[in-house]
């Protein structure tokens, strides 16, 4: 009797466990660590989208034009083919970002403030995507409804306006490296058809390191050096980048959880101390 008893006490404790779990709710300071994350990734990807604008683009033009005066007979008509815009609508860019970044600090602050702040701040963000055309305007006008609905889930506002959000930058991340490479890649091929004769043996001692001696051999490393050099600021800047992309997935995926009926607790407190820390050791390495 005692045994059937106990048996029935163990089913019953293990049912609750069981009804508590898929109860569980992911707590406000979780999700006000994973906003305070997203505004922090948000705040980096404008900067990148700063630094492609301004010193990428400048970097890519000089070198490009830098190969052309070594190499083309009329180096201003090769120039109007070759050079490659890195970013499109940055400025446009930069704004859709920053009002994002005003969402996720007013999602910090929502004891704070009013629950139609952060709404009317959901819909000044849609607004501005409602005058571009690289999102589609269906998903925009989608989301707007949502959100107008008397009862909507904000955390699938969020996670929905945050994966759009994300498809703007990755769309730009790979066009950036497609670009690059492309950009690179007649660089290259140009620096290897620089004559010969352009090039003062004396100077070029200067410049190449190497313990090599000739003319021709110190060229060629010389070349070699340039292109590196190159190659491994483009490599550094798409790393960034992407590795900013991968950021953003996992905090797309972290608010996506939120608004699941039954979000798994222990991995989103894990994967929101990842997040944070995978951010702060980031911004450590670009000072």
């Amino acid at each position: 009797m005692k045994t059937n008893l106990f048996y029935k006490v163990i089913a019953f404790l293990v049912i609750y466990a069981f009804f508590l779990s898929s109860c569980e709710v992911v707590d406000d300071n979780s999700k006000r660590i994973s906003y305070e994350s997203g505004e922090i990734l948000v705040k980096n990807i404008i900067n990148y989208y700063y630094v492609a604008s301004q010193q990428i683009n400048y970097e890519n033009d000089y070198q490009l034009e830098f190969a052309n005066l070594m190499t083309a007979e009329n180096p201003d008509s090769v120039l109007n083919i070759e050079k490659t815009q890195i970013v499109d609508d940055v400025d446009f860019k930069i704004k859709v970002f920053s009002e994002f970044i005003a969402l996720l600090h007013n999602l910090q602050k929502e004891e704070e403030i009013s629950t139609n702040s952060v709404q009317n701040q959901m819909f000044s963000l849609l607004n501005v995507l409602d005058s571009c055309d690289f999102v589609p305007q269906d998903t925009v006008s989608l989301i707007k409804e949502y959100i107008s609905a008397n009862q909507y889930n904000k955390d699938i506002a969020i996670y929905e306006i945050t994966n759009l959000m994300l498809k703007i930058y990755r769309n730009d991340v790979l066009e950036w490296k497609q670009r690059l490479n492309k950009s690179y890649f007649i660089y290259a091929q140009k620096i290897d058809e620089i004559p010969e004769n352009v090039f003062d043996e004396e100077k070029l001692e200067q410049f190449v390191q190497q313990p090599y001696k000739g003319k021709e051999t110190l060229i060629s490393i010389y070349k070699l050096n340039l292109k590196q050099e190159v190659y491994a600021t483009n490599s550094l800047f798409i790393d960034r980048t992407f590795f900013l992309l991968k950021t953003f997935m996992d905090i797309n995926d972290l608010y996506f959880r939120f608004s699941e009926s039954s979000p798994d607790v222990d991995y989103i407190e894990w994967k929101n101390e990842q997040i944070y820390n995978s951010l702060r050791s980031f911004q450590d390495n670009i000072k």
